[in-house]
């Protein structure tokens, strides 16, 4: 069981690593269309429709409606997902700097408008990087698994801890590889309407 996992881990960990970008592209409309569809079916039960073709199609409605609001409207929540980042963590700083609430305000302004142009401007980047480190560390997982690797400067858990240098090393060369792959194969894998913000 524990090899089938860790060979389960490595080919989804290789998918992971090198389609981040595609697979985020491809998956979005229907995981929104997923989520549309269990809030049709609880808008059905709210407005107490009996009839089960009725509430079948407020259900594929919504889903369908979730689903094009995610393919559609994507640009707009990149902006939404930089300014509340932005904010965050602008927030946090001057919280942390104990600066007064005027003071906090400008600093969440500029926090909002600085996330948004940033996250405008390097969201495809943000997601293969993620998906890369993401994707590098289901390949070690799962390599610890089918090996039985752990010791000799290979361990799981507490790499910097215990001097686990080439396992560390090991992840950042395969981060770096994914991440080299999705950006100069992004033009294949994701559309040109989604390269580019409005």
């Amino acid at each position: 069981m524990t090899f089938l996992v860790g060979v389960l881990l490595v080919a989804l960990g290789a998918g992971v690593l090198g389609f981040g970008i595609y697979l985020y592209y491809a998956f979005l409309p229907l995981f929104y269309g997923f989520l549309g569809a269990g809030i049709g079916f609880w808008l059905s039960q709210a407005l107490g429709i009996s009839s089960d073709i009725l509430a079948a199609i407020v259900i594929i409605a919504v889903a369908v409606g979730f689903a094009a609001a995610a393919q559609y409207l994507e640009p707009y929540r990149r902006i939404l997902v930089g300014v509340s980042v932005g904010m965050g963590i602008a927030l946090s700083v001057g919280t942390a700097l104990g600066v007064s609430q005027f003071v906090l305000l400008i600093f969440a302004i500029a926090g909002g408008v600085g996330g948004a142009m940033v996250v405008a401007s390097l969201y495809n980047e943000l997601v293969i990087a993620a998906s890369a480190m993401t994707g590098a560390a289901m390949i070690i997982d799962g390599l610890f698994l089918i090996l039985g690797l752990n010791g000799m400067f290979f361990y799981r858990y507490n790499l910097l801890g215990r001097g686990a240098f080439l396992t560390l090393i090991l992840w950042i060369a395969l981060t770096v590889g994914g991440i080299y792959w999705q950006l100069n194969n992004v033009t294949k894998m994701v559309p040109a309407e989604k390269r580019k913000m409005v």
